[in-house]
């Protein structure tokens, strides 16, 4: 199934489409994507729905990070009296955190190999690792 990001991405290069839909064959959607070469940062935010997930690669200055946390919705009623509403509050719970002294290459690796292993999709063809490649070709790309 390709994600609804991937299909409504109309000022993206083939290779990016070609990722997220990748990534949504494994039950991933692409949320944001930001390479900087100059600065030598990158940043990469994956969302996975049905448990509320999100994983993101963060490069920059020295440092590489893999963060995941987890949505958590409570519901609650705001208002006062005669003017109450039911309403989600939408939050986000830190799962953890993993830094790379490795560097960009070990903390990508991490990315790929967690994304695969989380996976919820049994697609054998699909990777992430090449889904990855395809990112990171586009973000080299004059």
């Amino acid at each position: 199934m390709i994600s609804v990001a991937a299909q409504e991405m109309p000022l993206v290069s083939d290779r990016m489409r070609l990722a997220a839909e990748a990534l949504g064959r494994l039950g991933w959607d692409l949320r944001s994507v930001e390479i900087d070469l100059v600065a030598g940062r990158a940043r990469i935010a994956l969302s996975r729905d049905n448990d509320g997930r999100l994983v993101t690669f963060d490069a920059g200055h020295g440092r590489v990070s893999v963060t995941r946390e987890e949505r958590v919705i409570t519901h609650a009623t705001v208002g006062r009296r005669g003017d109450r509403c039911p309403v989600e509050r939408v939050s986000y719970r830190l799962l953890g955190r993993e830094r790379f002294p490795g560097g960009v290459r070990a903390g990508l690796r991490y990315l790929a190999n967690y994304l695969d292993d989380n996976s919820p999709s049994f697609d054998t063809l699909a990777s992430a690792r090449g889904a990855l490649r395809l990112l990171l070709a586009d973000g080299a790309a004059p």
